[in-house]
């Protein structure tokens, strides 16, 4: 009775799939125009995107892809009841029969469905979104670890095939450091931090590429603990930012001298942060072993103080105080603190997310 039912299913489904290629075979013209006027829509909200991208070549482009996809469903239907059937039917290959599935999926992924992906060499690849730049050359030759920051009006849509490094997470490529990213997006405590450096409230929708409209005017501490050292402009901006360098394609790029270190010792203070850098102890602190998900730190200070680290706090993140487990606390509203004593120590932090380990061992 349950395989009937299934049979049933998958028949309708089968009839409804198999419809819906005969619709778009024979309604190429009205689809094609569907497509041609989502693209005018797009244009005139100023949401269009690369010329290319919407030629008459990529409308039939992705038209052939949308019936080949219909088409390949309901080829996989038949080929699911074809299976189901044997399955049942010859019980004495039942291994041999299951053992089809995961090479038929296989063959269709590596085979068929390679016609779907656009491949680059690395050549390419490189050349077209990681052009040589003079910017992240500049900045590559900074000694420091502190942050790019890159405001909206230096992301015009329409300006981005002409500087692709600075799109998230571009400058990464250049082991350039950079307050803008994908990653943190999604963190509640980072988007209230950028919301509240510029004066909103802290629960204002980000977006999806953290609005940074209004840098210049920034809190200066948040700047600081962000450890931001540049920042890059099309438009003339004043203090704090003191002017660098004006790039060939009309970039400015401005130097921010008071962004902390990485990591800097700070205390309780009657502030809006409710923390302050200790000022006169930078030079005590410093990093001795850094990858993406270790650093070492040896400190050292005249009194017992929080220990800042400025990569943002998440789960999974573990720390040790001179090799015992020490617990990491927010600081800053977005970032990973650990109490540290007076005198010398070190400090380790250590990224350890479960998930990430269950990954690896499956």
């Amino acid at each position: 009775m349950g395989a009937r039912r299934i049979y049933i299913l998958l028949g309708v489904l089968l009839l409804l799939v198999t419809a819906g290629v005969f619709y778009t075979a024979l309604h190429k013209q009205d689809i094609l125009q569907g497509f041609s006027d989502d693209m005018n829509r797009g244009w005139r909200l100023g949401t269009g995107q690369e010329e290319d991208r919407y030629s008459p070549e990529n409308f039939l482009h992705r038209y052939t892809n949308l019936l080949a996809s219909l088409s390949m469903f309901a080829v996989w239907i038949i080929l699911f009841l074809g299976w189901f059937f044997s399955l049942l039917k010859f019980p004495e290959h039942r291994r041999w029969i299951l053992w089809a599935a995961p090479v038929v999926l296989a063959i269709d992924l590596l085979w068929f469905g390679s016609r779907f992906l656009v491949t680059h060499d690395k050549e390419g690849w490189e050349e077209r979104y990681y052009p040589d730049s003079e910017l992240m050359a500049l900045l590559q030759e900074q000694t420091d670890e502190g942050r790019l920051i890159i405001p909206d009006n230096a992301l015009h849509w329409g300006m981005r095939e002409r500087e692709p490094e600075l799109y998230p997470n571009g400058p990464l490529y250049y082991r350039v450091r950079v307050v803008r990213g994908y990653n943190p997006t999604i963190l509640l405590h980072y988007s209230q931090f950028i919301n509240v450096i510029q004066g909103r409230d802290p629960d204002t929708f980000p977006g999806g590429l953290l609005f940074l409209n209004d840098i210049p005017n920034a809190d200066t501490m948040g700047l600081r603990v962000l450890g931001v050292k540049h920042l890059v402009e099309w438009n003339q901006v004043g203090a704090p930012f003191v002017p660098e360098k004006k790039l060939p394609n009309g970039l400015l790029l401005y130097r921010f001298d008071q962004g902390l270190p990485r990591v800097f010792r700070a205390r309780e203070a009657d502030n809006d942060w409710g923390l302050a850098p200790i000022e006169g102890e930078m030079d005590k602190t410093r990093i001795v072993e850094s990858d993406c998900n270790h650093i070492v730190v040896e400190t050292e200070s005249e009194e017992a103080s929080w220990l800042v680290f400025n990569d943002c706090w998440f789960p999974g993140w573990e720390a040790t105080l001179d090799g015992e487990p020490a617990d990491i606390a927010v600081a800053f509203h977005a970032f990973q603190a650990v109490r540290a004593p007076a005198g010398k120590s070190q400090v380790v932090w250590r990224f350890r997310p479960t998930l990430w380990n269950l990954y690896l061992g499956v």
